[in-house]
C-alpha cells in the first residue's frame, strides 16, 4: 500500500505514526497537498482525476475519495474552529476545497481524554494550562466545539473522528480503505 502524506506536517510529531506506516509496509510519498494530510496514493488517467501532485516519485494525477486531516489533539481542533476569524475562514476554506473535489474529509482528532466521539466531545473543557498558554479572553468548551463540528458536517459533508495518540497510524489507514471502498 502507498500514501501520500502532506509536507508540511510538524518534523518530529508523527513518530509513532510513522513508525506503524513502516511496521506494516506502507510506503509514504510527500508532497504538498491542496487539503488533508493523508491520501491514498491511487494515480489514474481518468478523466476524474481533479488534483496534480508531485513527489520525488515524479507528477501524479489523482482523484482522492477520501482524505484524513489529523489534529493533535482538541486543543488545536478547536483553535482551528474557534479561534480568531482568519484562522476559522482557512480551515473553512479546506473543508471547501475536498468538497469541491469530491472528496470525503474526515478530521481525525488524537486525544488522551478519551474521546471518541461528538457525543463525548460535548463533555470535554479546555485545560487550565492550555488555556493560561494561549492567555485566553474564553475558554473552550466541548459542547460549544461540538456543535461547531456538526455544523461543518451538514454545510460541509466533513466528518470526524476520535483516537487515541497510539492509535492513530492504524486508524488513518483504516478510514482511507475503508472510504475508498465505500467510495
Amino acid at each position: 500500500m502507498k500514501i501520500l502524506q502532506d509536507n508540511r506536517q510538524k518534523n518530529n510529531k508523527h513518530i509513532a505514526k510513522n513508525r506503524y506506516f513502516f511496521e506494516q509496509s506502507i510506503y509514504v510519498y510527500t508532497s504538498q497537498l491542496p487539503f488533508g494530510d493523508y491520501w491514498l496514493f491511487e494515480p489514474t488517467t481518468s478523466e476524474k482525476a481533479t488534483v496534480s501532485v508531485n513527489t520525488m516519485a515524479g507528477k501524479f494525477h489523482l482523484a482522492p475519495k477520501v482524505a484524513v486531516d489529523t489534529k493533535a489533539d482538541i486543543c488545536e481542533l478547536a483553535y482551528n474552529i474557534c479561534s480568531t476569524k482568519a484562522e476559522h475562514e482557512r480551515f473553512k476554506a479546506e473543508l471547501i476545497k475536498a468538497q469541491e473535489h469530491d472528496c470525503q474529509l474526515v478530521i481525525l482528532v488524537e486525544n488522551t481524554e478519551g474521546v471518541s466521539t461528538l457525543a463525548d466531545l460535548t463533555r470535554w473543557k479546555e485545560p487550565q494550562k492550555h488555556f493560561n498558554q494561549r492567555h485566553g479572553i474564553r475558554r473552550y468548551f466541548g459542547s460549544t466545539l461540538a456543535k461547531a463540528c456538526n455544523t461543518m458536517n451538514t454545510k460541509y459533508g466533513v466528518k470526524f473522528a476520535f483516537c487515541a495518540p497510539e492509535d492513530a497510524g492504524a486508524k488513518i489507514i483504516s478510514i482511507l480503505t475503508k472510504g475508498a471502498k465505500n467510495g
